[in-house]
């Protein structure tokens, strides 16, 4: 318990803190001649509590005149242990959400890596089926080229044939 007067630690008489007690439900224990001073403006009380649970503590001090109140909530039972219990049940729990977690990035990693192989794979069949359409192409237009030209050569061929057959008529 802490005693101050506009900020500072002030000594205050233990005897006058008649009032100053712990809750605990319907149990209320008297801290009445058990505070002893620690050092001038904080003192303290020796106390076993029966139960676990929460405990108010309410403390009243009384300094030229003036009395001063205030109230704190504690818990007891958790023991040391316990709450190493509690932080390595918590460890082993984020320890095993942090291999699924990276179980998952691998599996999305593989995922994604897949499908960008799949689309170069894709990428790759589309060129060379360009290339083919391009090969195809390549091969009509050298087609129809020799049918052109080979249609301009009977074409020639008739023209003359009939520039003959016209000049014999003449």
């Amino acid at each position: 318990m802490q005693v101050t007067f506009d900020g500072e630690l002030v000594k205050a008489d233990p005897a006058e803190m008649l009032a100053s007690h712990i809750h605990s439900g319907e149990v209320t224990i008297n801290l009445a001649g058990k505070l002893e001073e620690l050092h001038e403006g904080i003192y303290y009380a020796d106390v076993t509590l029966d139960e676990e649970g929460t405990y108010i503590i309410h403390s009243i001090a009384f300094y030229k005149g003036f009395r001063a109140h205030d109230s704190n909530v504690v818990s007891s039972g958790s023991s040391t242990g316990d709450i190493q219990d509690s932080v390595d049940t918590l460890k082993a729990e984020l320890d095993q959400m942090s291999q699924e977690l990276g179980d998952t990035r691998n599996a999305i990693t593989k995922s994604v890596e897949d499908a960008q192989a799949a689309i170069r794979k894709d990428l790759d069949r589309g060129e060379e089926t360009v290339n083919e359409l391009r090969n195809a192409s390549g091969q009509i237009n050298s087609l129809i080229l020799s049918i052109l030209a080979l249609i301009s050569v009977i074409i020639a061929l008739q023209i003359s044939l009939f520039a003959r057959i016209r000049a014999s008529f003449k």
